[in-house]
């Protein structure tokens, strides 16, 4: 966890401190409100984080973890971490509408730990894009939040949406470091939830390698075959979609690029021994239906 001194006059002169005191509800340890302006100022998140999740038009955005500006686009998932600053710059194009989802640290360590993702924030990534499927379920969700006025029930939604949004940025999978980068790189690709929505062979060009060179290299430093490793990956996001979503099964197949419902059933069923339906069952551990 990154600690900032709250009291530090060189740093309050420089960035604005936005403490979860603007949150809608003061009480609250989540908030979640539309914003549609071209930029904002320079401003630091104190203590708490926030995900951000373009959907539509475009802007400049500026993390001070990644030190970059990146242009930014309808979804792109924006992830600011507590202690962090940045700051949207106005681009050429319509202008930028967001969604903005903020949780206090300790409830957003207490989802980590519901979830069982023991990496450190750090290790999330503040810049991803996510598939059409998610981003439309995520702003679904958002409707359903804006327009309730039960507050428990507006609060299970927001983690919801926390816990949808961890589940499409996060790498699951700790890989050696002794593998050489551009097989990591094509490794994180692959894990990509834009990437699962595809077929490998739609893949293939970014590689830059012939399958029979991935073949090679994937069978000498994983012991399987680059389609085999593929599925694993679509796997692992249903898995984590049945958990933490309510996605239809045909939307979870949609998602890691299975056309034929029949067929992902087929699959799961072939990997887990039970189907999508009964897996998503062992989790149904809420009242609430979203």
């Amino acid at each position: 966890m990154l600690l900032i001194q709250k009291n530090s006059t060189q740093a309050s002169k420089s960035v604005p401190f936005l403490k979860n005191l603007i949150f809608s509800d003061p009480n609250s340890e989540v908030d979640c409100h539309l914003y549609s302006k071209p930029e904002t100022c320079f401003h630091r998140h104190i203590d708490y984080y926030e995900f951000c999740l373009i959907t539509q038009g475009q802007a400049w955005y500026y993390n001070s973890f990644t030190k970059k500006k990146t242009l930014v686009s309808k979804n792109y998932l924006l992830f600011t971490k507590a202690g962090d600053s940045h700051q949207f710059f106005k681009a050429d194009g319509p202008t930028m509408s967001q969604i903005n989802i903020s949780i206090s640290v300790n409830q957003f360590e207490q989802l980590l730990r519901q979830l069982d993702i023991r990496i450190t924030t750090s290790e999330l990534s503040p810049i991803s894009v996510i598939s059409n499927t998610t981003s439309a379920y995520l702003s679904r969700l958002s409707a359903k939040i804006l327009t309730s006025s039960q507050k428990e029930y507006v609060s299970f939604l927001i983690k919801q949406w926390i816990m949808t949004a961890l589940t499409s940025i996060f790498s699951y999978k700790e890989f050696d470091t002794n593998f050489p980068q551009w097989f990591l790189d094509i490794l994180l690709y692959m894990q990509k939830t834009s990437s699962l929505e595809k077929k490998l062979k739609e893949l293939m060009p970014h590689f830059n390698y012939s399958a029979a060179t991935l073949n090679k290299y994937f069978k000498e430093y994983l012991n399987t075959t680059p389609n085999e490793y593929f599925l694993q990956q679509k796997l692992h996001y249903a898995k984590q979609l049945l958990r933490s979503t309510d996605f239809s099964i045909l939307e979870i197949s949609l998602s890691i690029g299975f056309d034929s419902l029949s067929h992902f059933i087929h699959f799961f069923k072939e990997q887990t021994q039970m189907t999508p339906l009964a897996y998503r069952k062992q989790f149904s551990s809420t009242d609430y239906q979203i």
